[in-house]
């Protein structure tokens, strides 16, 4: 019912206002997801609450929006210097994607704090990563983890979860209608359970649904892919970047589609094609594992070495 009077206000409103609206609710609904997850570390302030609530009725304009951005952007480097706190350094890390003969776990959603958890209190589970958990394989606390098998799947995520002998756990929950893009044993611990996920309240119960499956009968050797970054390798990436007019980032997780690059470099002679999601150890690209976070922190530092005029 509440989205029918929204479409009937949207129906009234110029093309421009539209816009507003939406990103106005892209913009709202980044700020409470981050909140939320900043909230896990007790690394959240209620200035930073009235700021996002007083935007539920605010009028949509271009100044609003711009504000939005503005506080993203603060909540991501703030995640991130919580998340550095919290899991030490981040570095460039070779990850398995091979299976393991064994009972298993896939750990999918966006949640680290939940990630360590399951680690934790399973620690004789062999457990996997799919999509954007693949950033955990970064940080120094995740890589000591020997139940840390590897991770599913190559760096998106990918919710056909049948082909997983195992139980499949979500941190937490950001996919409409799920039950319509997933087949598996789903369960979770968060408190507003989705549509064909089983709700549990112990990791014990967790332990129970990864034992009642049938795990790797037999091991497959799958490719080793890249991500995080090392600071030096970067640094020395910023001085070839500064070289050039102009920077294009590509958000490509397989290999760049070599004729769109030729079609571009040719259109702009004088520019610097960054691949950001790249699984190969190719030293002009990055693995940022799709992750917001460590994209902000590049940013910041190619600002650091071009100049805004550029």
């Amino acid at each position: 019912q509440g989205q029918k009077l929204i479409n009937v206000t949207l129906s009234k409103c110029t093309h421009k206002q539209r816009l507003y609206v939406e990103l106005t609710r892209i913009g709202i609904m980044s700020a409470a997801k981050t909140l939320c997850e900043l909230n896990n570390y007790n690394e959240i302030q209620q200035e930073d609450i009235d700021f996002v609530l007083k935007k539920f009725t605010a009028a949509p304009s271009k100044t609003s929006v711009n504000e939005l951005a503005d506080f993203n952007y603060k909540m991501w480097k703030n995640k991130y210097l919580t998340e550095l706190k919290v899991y030490g350094s981040v570095s460039k890390n070779k990850v398995d994607t091979s299976a393991h003969v064994g009972k298993a776990l896939l750990v999918s959603g966006n949640s680290l704090s939940e990630l360590k958890n399951v680690l934790e209190n399973l620690p004789d589970i062999d457990v996997y990563t799919n999509g954007s958990l693949l950033r955990a394989h970064a940080y120094e606390y995740f890589k000591s983890k020997t139940n840390l098998k590897g991770h599913f799947t190559k760096g998106r995520s990918n919710y056909d979860f049948s082909v997983f002998p195992g139980a499949i756990y979500l941190t937490d929950y950001s996919e409409q209608s799920l039950e319509n893009l997933v087949r598996g044993t789903l369960l979770t611990k968060i408190k507003y359970t989705p549509k064909g996920v089983k709700h549990i309240s112990t990791y014990n119960e967790l332990s129970i649904a990864v034992n009642n499956s049938k795990g790797f009968t037999k091991s497959k050797s799958n490719a080793i892919i890249y991500t995080g970054f090392d600071n030096q390798e970067l640094q020395e990436l910023l001085k070839k970047i500064a070289k050039y007019d102009y920077l294009v980032l590509v958000d490509s997780p397989e290999i760049a589609d070599v004729e769109i690059e030729k079609k571009l470099l040719k259109d702009y002679p004088n520019a610097f094609m960054l691949n950001v999601n790249s699984i190969n150890a190719d030293k002009n690209s990055l693995n940022l594992a799709n992750n917001i976070l460590f994209l902000v922190y590049v940013i910041d530092e190619i600002l650091k070495v071009i100049p805004s005029t550029k």
